[in-house]
Parts: C-alpha cells; sequence; structure tokens
C-alpha cells in the first residue's frame, strides 16, 4: 500500500490514551507492517502487526478499514499478548 492518507476513530484515541500508545508506534505499524491479514470477524477490516521497540519489542495490533482512495480510518490499536507471548516462544 503506498502511504495512506490515516483518519483515527474517536474508539482508538480513547484506546490509544488508556494503553499508553503513542500514535508514532501505530503509524509505524500501518505503513511497515511484519504482518498483514484480513480481521476475521470483520470482512473489510485488516489487521497489521509490528514489534514496538519503545514497549520492549511487544507485538503491536493495528486494525483499519479502506476507505475511496488512499485512506484508512484506524478502528483500534493494542499491544497483542498473544503475539508477542508466541514470537518470544519461537524466536
Amino acid at each position: 500500500m503506498s502511504t495512506p492518507r490515516i483518519r483515527w476513530s474517536d474508539h482508538v484515541l480513547e484506546r490509544m490514551r488508556m494503553r499508553n500508545i503513542e500514535p508514532a508506534w501505530v503509524e509505524r505499524t500501518i505503513r511497515r507492517p511484519e504482518v498483514i491479514e484480513p480481521d476475521p470477524a470483520r470482512p473489510g477490516r485488516v489487521r497489521v502487526f509490528a514489534a514496538v521497540p519503545e514497549r520492549d519489542a511487544r507485538i503491536m495490533r493495528v486494525v483499519y478499514e479502506l476507505l475511496e482512495g488512499d485512506e484508512i480510518v484506524v478502528v483500534t490499536a493494542l499491544l497483542d499478548r498473544g503475539r508477542t507471548r508466541k514470537r518470544r516462544q519461537t524466536g
């Protein structure tokens, strides 16, 4: 995906504040994901994952929806415990 224009949902902004997640980490995960997959629960949504060095290399999960053109709306962002554990066990 070429550099998408990012819109932030109110939900994700609130969750990021609660979880102490920096917008730069979310943007970096979107722009340079290590893994990309469709959201199994919500067709039309995409999940992207990447390690966050600032948080002890924990894995960030960002879910977004594609909009028209080169725009996306970020739905949620979190540090994914399951993915982080799995990576540490296999890494």
